[in-house]
């Protein structure tokens, strides 16, 4: 949150600013006036006296009128309410920020105010209290505004970045969320909210709240950029070795996320460590007639080179690689026949391959779920690709079975 100027709490308060005589006899017929203040005698006199000297400029004076008025034995609150509130005129034009917080937590203080001045003023105060650093007095005005709005997404939010100033990552978390949460109840809830959200979490090793902030986000606005940013974000965090890595790559590009020659070259690289050139050819093919890989560079080229010749001996093993799986004591063929003809496009015998390596076991039952998920909803059966990403639990891959999930949700 920028800090706020005297002139922008000048701003705020200028709807409560007194800029016409508070003690005038009449107003005209056609356009009355707001009902007069009553004010005790002795107090009227002054604050006559006190406009007066304010219209003339003389604000030094005004201020030492205001005090003895302030000073009076009988004074009312609604007498104090307008030399306080003739105070914040002295204060605005003079730019003295302790006089403006003396006008305005005094008129607070009066009891007299209306709910909208009050919203103005602790808005004022809360721009003050940042000013100068003291974030736990705006922290408390930011409180008191949300609960004299607590159906304004808005507010919470700049509670949330009052928590941000005062170092309180846990706190600004649950301010945002409840922004988003309110949000959603009002209407749509903007872009920042999540990127805010996401990035609080992301920061301070707030590892499910990511989750939830980044579901949230891509669910409000699921555009390539924004799946680029939360899955490269979520790989930086997640550290996967390369087969967690492989399975957010090939996710990257099913959403359009791929967008620079690094994303295309690690993603066709990993497949290629992975034994899977098939997949890595296609990635490197694509990425050369986007214009994001290029044969001139030597690393390229070279991993063309190691790839290509190996796709057709690939795709010929398959048959006998299958007869092995299953004739295999345990699922570990299955698995990686099954990873096999996921990476040729064959869908429907990749999620045939990964049932039998889950019924035959000795796997890693999250890896193979995961990428039954995969084929299952690249082969358009979304039911059941929602079983197998769902049951998927625990770490990093939980998550990433879930943005899968979220992928084949948004495009159906």
């Amino acid at each position: 949150m920028k800090s706020i100027s005297h002139l922008a709490v000048a701003a705020i308060l200028s709807t409560v600013a007194i800029s016409a005589p508070v003690l005038a006899q009449k107003a005209p017929a056609a356009a009355p006036a707001a009902p007069a203040p009553k004010l005790s005698k002795p107090v009227a006199s002054i604050l006559s006296k006190v406009q007066t000297a304010q219209g003339a400029g003389d604000h030094a004076g005004a201020l030492v009128m205001l005090n003895e008025a302030l000073a009076l034995p009988k004074a009312t609150q609604e007498d104090k309410l307008w030399i306080y509130r003739l105070m914040l005129n002295t204060a605005q034009a003079t730019k003295d920020n302790a006089l403006l917080k003396t006008a305005v937590e005094g008129s607070l203080a009066t009891g007299q105010v209306s709910p909208a001045d009050e919203v103005r003023f602790r808005t004022a105060l809360r721009g003050l209290a940042l000013q100068s650093k003291d974030y736990r007095g705006a922290a408390t005005q930011a409180q008191r505004l949300v609960a004299l709005a607590p159906t304004d997404a808005k507010a919470q939010f700049e509670l949330a970045q009052v928590y941000q100033l005062a170092g309180q990552p846990r706190e600004a978390y649950g301010a945002v969320a409840k922004a988003i949460e309110v949000g959603k109840a009002s209407g749509t809830v903007p872009e920042d909210y999540y990127k805010t959200a996401s990035k609080l979490a992301l920061d301070n090793n707030m590892n499910a709240e990511f989750a939830t902030s980044s579901a949230g986000w891509l669910g409000a606005y699921p555009t390539a950029e924004n799946w680029r940013t939360v899955l490269a974000l979520f790989l930086d965090g997640a550290k996967f070795d390369d087969q967690g890595s492989l399975d957010v790559f090939r996710l990257m590009h099913d959403a359009g996320a791929l967008a620079s020659e690094k994303d295309y070259y690690e993603y066709a690289e990993t497949a290629n460590r992975r034994g899977l050139p098939g997949e890595a050819k296609a990635i490197i093919d694509e990425g050369l007639a986007k214009g994001k890989l290029s044969t001139a560079k030597p690393y390229t080229k070279e991993l063309q080179a190691v790839v290509n010749p190996k796709v057709a001996r690939d795709k010929a093993s398959l048959g006998s690689l299958e007869a092995d799986a299953k004739k295999a004591a345990n699922g570990r063929d299955a698995l990686i026949t099954g990873d096999a003809y996921l990476s040729h496009g064959n869908y429907a015998k990749a999620a045939e391959l990964y049932r039998l390596a889950i019924q035959k076991g000795s796997i890693d039952a999250a890896t193979a779920n995961t990428r039954l998920g995969i084929a299952l909803g690249k082969a358009g059966n979304k039911a059941e690709a929602a079983t197998a990403l769902n049951s998927v639990k625990g770490g990093a891959r939980e998550q990433l079975a879930q943005y899968w999930l979220m992928w084949f949700n948004r495009a159906a």
